[in-house]
C-alpha cells in the first residue's frame, strides 16, 4: 500500500502535472475547502504540532536537542 502524500495548496496554487497526489488533494481541497480538507486528512494535527513546538522553543530556548541517555 503506497502512503497518501497531503499537501495543502498555496493560496495561488496552480494544479501541475507532476505529481498525480498533489494534483488530486488540490482538486479535493477546490471541491469541499481548506478547512474541511484539513479536518479530514488530518492535517491540522501537524499545524498544532509545530505551534507547539514553536511555543515550547521560545519558553525554553530555541536549541532544543536531543540528549544521549547513558
Amino acid at each position: 500500500m503506497q502512503p497518501l502524500l497531503f499537501l495543502p495548496e498555496k493560496k495561488q496554487g496552480n494544479r501541475k502535472h507532476k505529481p498525480p497526489p498533489r494534483n488530486e488533494n488540490l482538486g479535493r481541497i477546490h471541491r469541499i475547502g481548506r478547512k474541511r480538507w484539513k479536518e479530514e486528512s488530518h492535517y491540522h494535527r501537524r499545524d498544532l504540532a509545530e505551534a507547539t513546538m514553536f511555543r515550547f522553543q521560545t519558553i525554553f530556548g530555541g536549541t532544543t536537542q536531543m540528549q544521549a541517555h547513558r
